[in-house]
């Protein structure tokens, strides 16, 4: 299958059994789906890119930018599901493209439940991406942005299998991690910075705890916290706003990882939930780092 050459080489599902008949016909169709989006909206953000280029202005010339930015997102997109670009401009405005990209990274999601692991993981990714596009077109017209909405709980579902477990514990484990560092990041910078570091410690917070609940729950064996972790120079008493900001972003990575990673061994609902959170952890890569890749 031509579109799993977008997967990372950390979403392998050896071991598994091999995906039925009836799982392909819905991977291709999930396929088809989202790379009919990625073609039509690279499409329409590159006929935006022209329009700002010819208006020749300061804000014209950011959005061109983002705009070609966004375009190549989807291109990028649409070589990892095994597709060729083909679409005609569309007249879509700004606004119009920022409903798309919030819609696509909806359908991506509503996807991902009936997908083998290895598309589900794809799919992620490609919802993600798009979600961050409608954050930042959300700034630029200043609307609001693009988050999914409450996704079922981790408890329910079929019963854990071993590698399962293995997944939530990890989890757990690198939630600790981040609840920690948040913890510094909160004290390390102010104004706008810290406001937003205090909602991800408390998602953090609130993740770590719902992951926890279901592998206890799944007869798995909740691993503690450390006494500490090693944030690198964000520890330094001295360390600057920017250096925590760093830290912030280098966690929310390590997250996304270890969501992504996870993912492909859950089935389920358990799978939508974790799909739902690796988008909100890669809103806050772009967020901390200012720049998420087209398929994180």
């Amino acid at each position: 299958m031509p579109w799993l050459a977008g997967c990372s080489a950390g979403s392998t599902t050896a071991g598994r059994p091999r995906p039925s008949s009836s799982t392909d016909a819905a991977d291709a169709a999930a396929a088809q789906r989202a790379a009919r989006l990625a073609d039509t909206l690279a499409a329409a953000h590159r006929s935006l890119a022209r329009h700002a280029a010819g208006a020749g202005g300061k804000a014209e010339k950011a959005a061109e930018a983002t705009h070609s930015r966004l375009a190549a997102d989807h291109a990028a997109h649409l070589v990892a599901l095994g597709a060729s670009a083909g679409a005609t401009p569309s007249p879509m405005t700004a606004a119009q493209t920022l409903r798309a990209e919030r819609d696509g990274a909806l359908a991506a999601l509503a996807d991902v439940l009936r997908s083998s692991p290895a598309v589900a993981v794809l799919l992620t990714r490609i919802a993600a991406c798009r979600a961050v596009h409608a954050d930042l077109l959300a700034r630029a017209l200043r609307e609001r942005g693009s988050g999914v909405a409450a996704a079922p709980t981790l408890t329910a579902g079929d019963p854990l299998d071993t590698p399962g477990r293995a997944a939530l514990s990890g989890l757990v484990e690198a939630e600790h991690a981040a609840v920690f560092g948040y913890g510094l990041v909160v004290a390390r910078t102010s104004g706008a910075g810290a406001a937003q570091a205090r909602i991800a410690w408390q998602w953090h917070l609130d993740r770590r705890d719902a992951y926890a609940e279901a592998l206890g729950a799944a007869g798995g064996r909740v691993p503690p916290s450390r006494a500490a972790y090693d944030l690198g120079e964000a520890d330094d008493p001295a360390a600057t706003s920017a250096t925590a900001l760093a830290l912030a972003g280098r966690m929310e990575r390590a997250l996304l990882t270890h969501l992504l990673n996870a993912l492909a061994q859950l089935r389920g609902s358990r799978r939508t939930v974790l799909a739902r959170d690796a988008v909100e952890a890669a809103r806050r890569v772009e967020r901390w780092t200012g720049r998420l890749p087209a398929l994180p």
